[in-house]
């Protein structure tokens, strides 16, 4: 009984030092886990401090960059509008418009800031002359051509005497042409930049209007009815102008006719319910609906048409359309 009592004991106390060492090993092995998580969240830590500390020097470089962009962004867009402060002392003034057209408006509405689309109203004598000109391009570079363009007509009447529409549009087909030296002797190569017009002169005593155009017609809204003045297809400033002749149209004007003179703007404006060009019919139709209008009214309502077209759209072009009502 004593053998099997002590053999009991043995087994007993086996029994507890195997439970023991099976507890020390567990916790040995918990151990070791847990600092294996430790250093494994310690070094995670590490990384994202090191990656912070990159991430937040690059953003000191992107944001220093920014703010330089920023800087050279603002002096270009101050230089630019200081630009558009110049052309808008080039274009005629609403009252030297009105002195010599009291029945007049003008829609301009540039596609940046500057313009390559220009009007133009001057008299010489007893000829008064008006002109709607998109030079090639918009935004600074349409605009420096416009200044070009501006001058030459100024030349032109000023001190050659021109007024003739088809001799103006010659000379300046000659003389942009040879501004911007579209031939380069050394490589042939040419500069496609020139201008579209269309251009009025009006002798008030006879009633007389005569206009010539390259690419750009003339409209004439009479008696509810319009008339179409086709253009020439010749680009301003193309070629050697020697043997370019513009063809001169003359139109005996009845009282309440209103020329409309305008640039391509308006009418290649993507816009509507589907996104699509408005294009010249629509362009007509509109400009005919509001012939009963007060010319002020016109002027508001063209704009409107504009806008209401190309609502979220952008504009892609500069936009120029005037009237003139005559007689």
């Amino acid at each position: 009984m004593e053998n099997e009592r002590r053999q009991t004991e043995i087994a007993v106390l086996k029994e507890q030092d195997e439970k023991k060492n099976l507890i020390i090993y567990a916790s040995i092995a918990l151990g070791i886990l847990l600092l294996s998580l430790v250093i494994l969240a310690y070094n995670r830590y590490l990384v994202k401090k090191r990656s912070a500390v990159i991430l937040e020097k690059q953003n000191a470089e992107i944001q220093e960059k920014k703010e330089i962009i920023e800087e050279k962004n603002k002096d270009i867009t101050d230089s630019i509008r200081y630009a558009k402060r110049i052309q808008n002392a080039i274009l005629p003034s609403d009252d030297h418009m009105h002195s010599l057209f009291p029945e007049s408006w003008c829609c301009f509405l540039p596609k940046d800031i500057v313009s390559g689309d220009f009007y133009w109203f001057e008299k010489e004598s007893e000829y008064k002359l008006f002109g709607a000109v998109d030079c090639t391009g918009h935004g600074v570079p349409g605009a420096l051509l416009s200044v070009v363009g501006h001058n030459l007509l100024g030349k032109a009447l000023t001190d050659l005497k021109l007024v003739m529409p088809d001799k103006i549009l010659k000379f300046l087909d000659g003389e942009i042409h040879k501004t911007l030296r579209h031939k380069d002797m050394l490589n042939d190569n040419g500069i496609q930049d020139g201008m579209d017009i269309s251009l009025c002169c009006y002798h008030e005593k006879s009633k007389a209007l005569f206009y010539a155009g390259a690419f750009n017609p003339m409209y004439v809204f009479r008696n509810g009815q319009l008339l179409e003045f086709k253009a020439d297809k010749i680009l301003i400033g193309s070629g050697d102008s020697s043997n370019k002749n513009f063809k001169l149209h003359e139109l005996k004007v009845e009282s309440g006719d209103e020329v409309v003179l305008f640039t391509d703007g308006f009418a290649d404006q993507f816009g509507g319910p589907f996104g699509k060009k408005l294009k010249y019919k629509p362009f007509k139709e509109m400009l005919l609906s509001v012939q009963n209008l007060t010319m002020k009214e016109q002027s508001t309502t063209v704009t409107r048409s504009f806008e209401e077209w190309r609502k979220d759209f952008d504009q892609v072009d500069d936009v120029c359309v005037l009237a003139v009502r005559l007689g």
